[in-house]
């Protein structure tokens, strides 16, 4: 048997995950890839003499429940012993092909088997092999290795799928659609295919029928391809308890809802109203932490929205003009809206998306920083395979949700009252499970002095309605704007506003403790973000800020200003912002020397931003 290093992937990866509408989507997307790896990992290690290098697997029973229920990594390193490597990476492509079409992807073409051709080829799987020299440093050896997959990637021949022309799905918008749900305004069935979708070979589901495909599944209006509706019905339970951007907004009110007895009855007596009509566990999942407390019990079938907390998604046509539910549902709102205005308990609408990953990975692995070896790979694997871990742990309601963990890489929605809480904890945690093992094993084998591990981060703050795709994008574009920085080690935020206005921000984490991110943290904590009466300072500085200094902006809105000019300004203006009288002008000068951290440079814009950024999760979240 002959030794070899071997490297696979798949794609694609980023682009899969994002192409969707809801948050369910999202999570469907990577949990499908999830599940692909997994099942490759499970090939990988039928023969024990294989040794996997990364992802680190668990080795003890507990772990490995829990691996089970992660996320895993989208590339495997690993020795294999094989005599023919050829005949052992086509075969297990094969198998791995095999398992997404006839097992994970059946449940769609059953329903539709014209459907089968969309799924087919829809995933790339590359793989590489080098015959392993002991004698030859091990990093040497899988940085030629890498070189050699990239040669695959471009070399490729691809398998030219083709299809008649037709309407797109409204997930990915590169394939036709192969499912479609009627809608109210649409006409006798061939008018559709001929004048709508445009072709015909599409499964058609009436507007009522719900036996086999759900409401929640495929919408009406809505057409899907094959590769999207699996989203859609693959491992439903699992996908089914994802919050939706609506309850990850709405968290932060679950959880204070609890500590008021006025609010518990109005939600009990809101939430009584709706009786699951899909899928029982769904309810009791939505309020699993509000269930104990607020004593709801399930009793009926009637359909719930989450969007349906807020009085604008309260109308007829939702109800399927009933107009007796829907007078109800109105009146019983109305009462919750009162209970939690009266416990100054916010409705909030925004929510934010956090995507980062490591900083010169590639380095890292490739030996750049250090002299490492099979060992060295190791134990880098598994620092990163214990942070995906506790990231994911750490990320539930109610501060968020995880949608992908695996490695250095990490997205999630997060409750905007816990944004800079959450961002400052998994920043702290990289440090601690990753970096500082790396800085207490390897130091003296550093290349180039002393190295820091770090990650740089992409946040999005959207509107629940916000189109899905928009939030993703700008999330993604943050972080390649936070990579820009010279030591990277930072994260760029977005606000998409409702007036369609942008504000956007860059700043450095500071150090490895998230010095900057921690400071943005304390700023908000006194302006009153988790609760009024704590709220030391109003906004208005920021406002005043903004007005006095806008004047003296050029036509594309840039200005320099010396740091202690900002400075003498910014402490007089939080003086008259104060909410207290006892000792303001010392309180004041300390929270200005606070602020003025953020001031990087002379870059008074990016400082501003980042104020404004602090203004409006004040405005949104009271």
């Amino acid at each position: 048997m002959k030794k070899y290093l071997f490297l696979f992937t798949i794609s694609p990866v980023q682009a899969f995950i994002a192409q969707a509408r809801k948050a369910q989507d999202l999570f469907a997307g990577s949990l499908i890839l999830s599940d692909l790896m997994k099942f490759a990992i499970s090939e990988i290690q039928k023969n024990e003499n294989n040794d996997i290098i990364f992802p680190k697997l668990p080795d003890k029973i507990a772990d490995k429940e829990k691996y089970e229920n992660s996320s895993a990594t989208h590339r495997i390193l690993a020795f294999i012993e094989k005599d023919n490597m050829k005949v052992f990476g086509d075969e297990l492509e094969r198998k791995i092909q095999n398992c997404f079409l006839e097992t994970m992807a059946k449940p769609v073409w059953e329903l539709y088997p014209n459907s089968k051709e969309q799924l087919k080829n829809y995933f790339s799987f590359y793989w590489a092999a080098k015959k392993y020299d002991e004698n030859e440093n091990h990093l040497t050896q899988y940085k030629a290795l890498e070189k050699l997959l990239g040669g695959v990637k471009n070399s490729r021949v691809f398998n030219a799928f083709e299809e008649d022309a037709g309407r797109k799905c409204a997930l990915n918008g590169e394939l036709n659609v192969k499912f479609y749900r009627k809608s109210k305004g649409d006409k006798a069935d061939d008018i559709l295919k001929k004048n709508k979708i445009f072709y015909s070979d599409f499964l058609l589901v009436q507007k009522d029928d719900f036996k086999k495909i759900s409401r929640k599944q495929l919408a009406e209006g809505e057409g899907l391809s094959a590769i999207s509706f699996l989203k859609r019905v693959y491992e439903n339970g699992k996908i089914a308890n994802f919050p939706s951007t609506a309850k990850v907004a709405l968290l932060d009110m679950f959880e204070k809802a609890n500590e008021n007895e006025k609010t518990q009855k109005a939600f009990c007596d809101f939430m009584n109203i709706f009786k699951w009509k899909d899928n029982q566990d769904l309810l009791l999942k939505y309020i699993q932490n509000c269930k104990t407390k607020l004593g709801y019990e399930m009793n009926g079938k009637e359909d719930f929205d989450d969007e349906y907390f807020y009085e604008e998604n309260i109308l007829l046509e939702n109800f399927e003009n009933n107009s007796n539910l829907y007078e109800k549902v109105k009146s019983a709102q109305k009462e919750l809206s009162k209970s939690l205005k009266e416990a100054q308990i916010p409705l909030t609408k925004y929510y934010a998306i956090i995507q980062f990953d490591g900083d010169n990975m590639g380095k890292w692995l490739s030996g750049e920083f250090v002299e490492g070896d099979e060992i060295y790979h190791k134990d880098l694997s598994g620092y990163l395979s214990e942070f995906s871990k506790e990231a994911s742990k750490y990320l539930i309601e109610p501060r968020g949700k995880a949608i992908y963990a695996g490695g250095d890489d990490f997205l999630g929605f997060v409750n905007i009252h816990h944004l800079f809480e959450v961002l400052v904890k998994l920043r702290g945690k990289f440090n601690e499970i990753v970096n500082k093992p790396i800085q207490d094993n390897y130091k003296e084998k550093f290349k180039q002095g002393e190295k820091h591990l770090t990650f740089s981060a992409g946040i999005s703050i959207a509107h629940y309605k916000d189109p899905l795709s928009i939030a993703m994008n700008w999330a993604s574009g943050m972080q390649d704007k936070a990579k820009e920085n010279s030591d990277k080690n930072s994260f760029g935020i977005a606000v998409l506003k409702g007036s369609g206005e942008m504000e956007k921000a860059v700043l450095s984490f500071g150090n490895n403790e998230a010095k900057n991110a921690t400071v943005l943290q304390e700023i908000l904590k006194k302006l009153g973000i988790q609760k009024l009466e704590e709220k030391e300072f109003s906004t208005t500085f920021i406002t005043n800020l903004n007005r006095e200094f806008s004047l003296l902006m050029d036509k594309e809105g840039k200005i320099e200003l010396d740091r202690e000019l900002v400075y003498t300004e910014l402490k007089r203006l939080i003086e008259r912002a104060a909410n207290f009288k006892e000792n303001k002008k010392q309180k004041s000068k300390e929270f200005a020397d606070l602020i003025i951290q953020l001031y990087e440079g002379k870059d008074f814009e990016n400082f501003l931003s980042l104020l404004n950024v602090c203004d409006f999760l004040i405005r949104k979240t009271h």
